[in-house]
């Protein structure tokens, strides 16, 4: 927390006459839990249920990850087209046809991970994992990475790379997200033709 501000609240605090002083979210969800069940409910309403909620894990992104590829294309092979906009970014940072073809496969998972990171209860959480995706991005890249390897290693970064079909393809769509929102990867300049 910046000085300034724990100045300014010691500051208020002697000039309100009450005790004050900063709360991390630690200290606040503290708090929360300290208070007695009834006064909870009345303040947030009633805890979800594990059968009010659906819970979304790699396993569970996954397998819908499946049924969808299985609905878009019998062929394993059959590459799922990429936007123009997605196959020009695809050129511009240099990525093979493999990685081509690995982000459209991901790209039929990205609905599913927007789902995902709307329903976190925590809102700051999806601009972590964009953070984190940040920053191991301009980690390969400062390492040298080629573009294909720095792919590789954010589907590892992801929880993927575990030879587990599901849980790579789950992450494989986590990867494809981040790509597709250009918060990884070079967005093309302006008047660049693949």
């Amino acid at each position: 927390m910046p000085s300034e501000l724990v100045r300014k609240i010691e500051q208020l605090a002697d000039e309100l006459k009450v005790p004050a002083g900063p709360l991390t979210r630690s200290d606040i969800l503290d708090l929360i839990k300290s208070l007695p069940a009834e006064e909870r409910m009345r303040l947030y309403g009633r805890a979800p249920r594990p059968t009010d909620m659906a819970r979304i894990t790699y396993a569970n992104l996954g397998r819908a990850l499946t049924l969808i590829r299985r609905a878009i294309a019998t062929d394993p092979n059959e590459p799922v087209s990429l936007s123009a906009d997605l196959a020009t970014k695809v050129a511009f940072n240099a990525l093979s046809d493999a990685t081509r073809h690995f982000l459209s496969i991901g790209q039929t998972g990205v609905a599913k991970v927007e789902e995902y990171l709307r329903d976190q209860p925590d809102p700051e959480e999806p601009e972590r994992m964009a953070q984190g995706f940040k920053a191991r991005y301009a980690e390969c890249v400062t390492s040298g990475l080629e573009p294909d390897h720095t792919f590789r290693e954010l589907v590892i970064f992801a929880g993927g790379g575990t030879g587990e079909a599901e849980r790579d393809t789950a992450a494989l769509a986590i990867v494809t997200r981040f790509f597709v929102t250009c918060q990884i990867f070079e967005i093309p300049v302006m008047g660049f033709a693949p």
